[in-house]
């Protein structure tokens, strides 16, 4: 649900609120729906800009900031949009790529207080020309801010030659009282304190679920 009524009328009913809903598809379109209209209006805009967004695999509503949301694709694409400025996105924050581990499961996550929204991109690293055991796999977490677009913060670990790298479908981000990055795989949790926090010595992971 994307809400874009907060300014218009404090004592607006619930019903009058929340009137425009905010839909991703597998092709990676994103439209919006108006229940305000007689039957639903579908209007549809276009994700990409000179790179890919494929399979649109979540949606963040910002409730601070009325008409916008983060949207998330399975191909690493992360951008911020505006209901009300269409033609492109407010912040272009990640670009979808091939080689990003394509997951339909990705999913995306904001703090609660609206200031940074934290995304998995794992990615592969192509091998250098002759040389085939260059190749490798990188599990990769960042943090980008919402208000700059800007990224923040980012977490790699290249992966065992013979091992696969796990993307965090599932991640959660907190910013009081201190920042806190958590990731979630297929076998294992993972929360990140961050350097910000813990000075420049800082950088630490835990382990919470193996």
């Amino acid at each position: 649900v994307v809400d874009t009524t907060e300014n218009e009328n404090e004592n607006a009913t619930e019903n009058r609120r929340n009137e425009l809903f905010a839909v991703g598809l597998r092709c990676g379109t994103i439209c919006t729906v108006d229940k305000r209209t007689p039957s639903p209006s579908y209007f549809k805009k276009s994700t990409s800009t000179h790179t890919q967004f494929n399979f649109c695999t979540d949606l963040k509503a910002l409730r601070a900031k009325p008409g916008t949301f983060v949207a998330a694709s399975a191909d690493g694409g992360l951008r911020l949009w505006d209901v009300r400025q269409t033609g492109s996105p407010v912040f272009e924050l990640a670009n979808g790529s091939p080689l990003i581990v394509f997951d339909t499961k990705r999913r995306c996550a904001v703090d609660t207080h609206e200031r940074v929204v934290v995304f998995d991109q794992t990615h592969v690293v192509r091998a250098l020309p002759g040389r085939p055991s260059t190749k490798r796999e990188v599990e990769s977490v960042a943090v980008w801010d919402l208000e700059t677009g800007k990224r923040v913060w980012r977490r790699e670990k290249n992966v065992d030659a013979d091992g696969d790298a796990e993307v965090a479908s599932a991640v959660a981000v907190e910013t009081t009282p201190g920042v806190r990055v958590w990731a979630g795989t297929r076998n294992n949790l993972t929360l990140f304190v961050p350097k910000q926090v813990l000075g420049p010595d800082g950088n630490a992971t835990f382990g919470c679920w193996a």
